[in-house]
Order: C-alpha cells, then structure tokens, then sequence
C-alpha cells in the first residue's frame, strides 16, 4: 500500500538515522525488500517445486504474506 511504502522506505530509513546514526543499513533493508518476489510468483515457485493446496495470507495490508502448501505422498 502507498501508506506502508511511504513509511517503510522513506520514514524508517530517517528515523534509522537519527537514532541509530546508520542511514546506509536502514536504507538497504528498504532497498533489499523491493528486490523481493511478489507473493504471486513465489506461489508459483512453490507449485513448480510439486506443492499443492497452495494458499495465501496477507497481513498488514500485504506488507507481510504467509504461503501454506502441502507437498503430496508418493
């Protein structure tokens, strides 16, 4: 959501500064995130890799996603 991203990559890496004086890691959290998959593709992998039952919960408005799959018994 644009509230959660204006926060989490303008906000946090500020006040990442002023308390902890390390602009440069709270800058590459918020960097590394948006190198993430999107939950859609990460499900795909997951369906490529022989799960299935493959579902998916969303928390935080997104900013968090859980996969729940179950691998068959051969």
């Amino acid at each position: 959501s644009f509230i959660f991203s204006l926060y989490f990559h303008q906000l946090v890496p500020w006040i990442g500064a002023c308390l902890g004086r390390d602009l440069g890691a709270y800058r590459y959290l918020s960097d590394s995130v948006r190198g993430f998959e999107s939950p859609e593709a990460i499900g795909s992998a997951i369906r490529l890799a022989g799960f299935e039952k493959i579902k998916l919960q969303r928390f935080i408005g997104g900013a968090v996603c859980l996969h729940l799959a179950e691998k068959p018994v051969r």
